[in-house]
C-alpha cells in the first residue's frame, strides 16, 4: 500500500493559493526502523476554468498551469516514528489572450522547504492510525520577476508564500476481512497559514487556512511477479478567503469536490511506480475565480 499512501493526497492549487501543494503531498506510510524512503513526485495542475458565482464562464481568455518537482527524502526511528523533508521546484506558466495575441509570463524557483513528523499506531492486524504534523518554512523565492525583469510577479506567480505554516494530520486505515489486500483509508488535514510580509507587491499578504477530507480505497492485482494497485479517492477541500493589507479577498477560498482514480505498480519490494488523474466534481467558490481544470500526477517511490 505504500504505493497509495504517498501519492493520493495532493493539493488542488487555484488562483489564490501560491507557492507548491505541500499539504497533501506528504508520504504518510508507515517506516521501518532504520528506513529511508525516497519520493519523487511531477504534479501538473491545468488551472483553466474560470469561475463565477459557482458557474463555469467558459472564457479562455485567462489559464495558468502549474508544474511541481516535489523529493521527499523520509526516515524510520522505532516505534512507529518518521520525519521527512520536503523540497519542491515550482514552475509557473500563465497565459493572458488579448485581441489574439498571447501573453506567457512564467517563472521557476525552488519553493518552500518542509518538514514532517510522523508517528503510526497498529490498532491491530487490519487497522491503523498515523499522526502527522509539519511546518513549512519561508525558505522559497517571493520576489521574483517576469522573464523581461519588467514587473514583480503576484504572489499566486512566485515559488513560496513567505510564510512560516503549520499543518496537522490524521489518517487511518483499515484492510477489508473479506480481501486482506483491499485498503480504505481515511484522512483529515489542516493546514494553518500565517501573515506574510515578504511579498514585494503587498506589505501584508495572508492565504486563507486549507482543510482537507481524502477518503480513498485501493487494491492489489498480481500479474506474474508485477504487483498493480488500482485506487479510487474522493477528495474534499476547503480553503478560506485570503487577507490582503488587512482587508479580505472575495474573489477567494471556497469547497472543492474532486474524484481522482490511479494506477500504481510495484516493479519490485523496492521501486513503485504510480499515475494519478485527478478532475472535479461540484466546486462552491467565492465570488470570481481561476481554479483547476485537472491535474496528472506521477510517482516514484524508493526503498532503502
Amino acid at each position: 500500500m505504500i504505493i497509495l499512501a504517498s501519492v493520493y493526497e495532493a493539493n488542488s492549487q487555484t488562483c489564490c493559493t501560491g507557492s507548491a501543494p505541500i499539504t497533501g503531498s506528504v508520504s504518510v506510510s508507515p517506516i521501518e526502523a532504520n528506513q529511508w524512503l525516497i519520493n519523487l513526485s511531477v504534479d501538473y495542475n491545468n488551472i483553466s476554468d474560470l469561475i463565477q458565482e459557482n458557474v463555469n464562464t467558459g472564457d479562455d481568455y485567462l489559464s495558468r498551469t502549474t508544474t511541481t518537482l516535489l523529493l521527499q527524502g523520509s526516515y524510520g526511528f522505532g516505534k512507529g516514528f518518521g520525519v521527512s523533508v520536503l523540497i519542491p521546484f515550482v514552475q509557473h506558466s500563465e497565459n493572458i489572450t488579448s485581441l489574439g495575441d498571447i501573453n506567457t509570463t512564467r517563472n521557476a524557483a525552488v519553493g518552500d522547504l518542509a518538514i514532517f513528523l510522523q508517528k503510526a499506531i497498529a490498532i491491530n492486524t487490519t487497522s491503523s492510525f498515523l499522526f502527522g504534523a509539519a511546518i513549512k518554512l519561508p525558505s522559497g523565492s517571493t520576489q521574483a520577476k517576469d522573464q523581461d525583469d519588467l514587473f514583480i510577479l503576484p504572489p499566486t506567480l512566485q515559488a513560496g508564500t513567505g510564510s512560516t505554516d503549520y499543518i496537522l494530520m490524521i489518517r487511518g486505515q483499515k484492510s477489508m476481512a473479506f480481501r486482506r489486500s483491499m485498503l480504505i483509508q481515511q484522512s483529515f488535514t489542516y493546514r494553518f497559514n500565517t501573515l506574510s510580509t515578504r511579498f514585494a507587491s503587498h506589505d501584508n499578504y495572508q492565504f486563507g487556512d486549507e482543510f482537507y477530507s481524502i477518503s480513498s480505497i485501493a487494491d492489489q492485482l498480481v500479474t506474474g511477479s508485477i504487483i498493480h494497485t488500482p485506487s479510487l479517492s474522493l477528495n474534499i477541500r476547503y480553503a478560506g478567503q485570503n487577507v490582503i493589507e488587512q482587508y479580505v479577498d472575495p474573489n477567494s477560498g471556497g469547497w472543492w469536490f474532486n474524484i481522482r482514480p490511479g494506477w500504481g505498480v510495484n516493479l519490485t519490494p523496492k521501486l513503485n511506480l504510480s499515475i494519478l488523474y485527478e478532475v472535479p466534481m461540484f466546486r462552491r467558490l467565492n465570488g470570481f475565480q481561476l481554479t483547476t481544470s485537472y491535474k496528472i500526477i506521477g510517482v516514484i517511490n524508493i526503498k532503502i
